[in-house]
């Protein structure tokens, strides 16, 4: 069985996050955790590999406080010899989706390790939808080509300015010369 968990519309500000309040009477767990979705490259442009990273706070599992830890679940094709997992579909990909459990999970007692996974897993599932995930690489994308709109911007303005202390620098030296070139004329008469 796995814990509850209710959605926070307005918590994590993150392009691609989600928050939600963790508890249940049945399952214990409770806490709160901010989910980032992100994508990694598949190989192939229309077909990213998913993946979702929980941000836990205040996490308590079977009476033992975990603090902050950090969790990620990503999805690993059939062909990747990743660690076992649960299976998962993405894309029409058949694959599995892995845990990675920070060191604070993974050396709790047995039972933690195992309800944590659960809750990410089950997250995961719900959030690593088709549609959710090429939203997801949509606006990573859009976000990816503004900021290489920005570095190009800046770029150009930084060679601008590159410009006019060439052009500076060669005012300067033709002052110069013209300078060295009067005394000397100065010296001869």
């Amino acid at each position: 069985m796995t814990a509850q968990f209710t959605e926070d519309n307005f918590a994590n500000h993150s392009p691609t996050g989600l928050a939600y309040t963790i508890g249940d009477d049945a399952v214990p767990i409770t806490g709160y955790v901010f989910v980032d979705l992100f994508v990694r490259p598949s190989g192939q442009v229309l077909a990213p590999w998913p993946g979702a990273r929980f941000r836990f706070f205040d996490l308590t599992v079977a009476e033992l406080h975990l603090g902050q830890p950090i969790v990620t679940v990503a999805f690993h094709p059939d062909t990747d010899p990743a660690r076992p997992g649960v299976q998962f579909v993405s894309f029409g990909e058949s694959g599995r989706l892995v845990t990675d459990l920070p060191h604070q999970v993974l050396t709790a007692p047995d039972r933690v390790p195992a309800l944590v996974t659960d809750l990410a897993v089950t997250l995961a599932e719900r959030l690593l939808t088709d549609r959710r995930v090429a939203e997801v690489h949509y606006l990573l994308a859009v976000e990816g080509a503004e900021q290489a709109l920005r570095d190009h911007s800046e770029a150009e303005l930084r060679e601008n300015q590159l410009g006019v202390v060439r052009r500076r620098a060669w005012i300067a030296r033709d002052n110069a010369l013209a300078l060295r070139k009067y005394v000397e004329n100065s010296d001869r008469s």
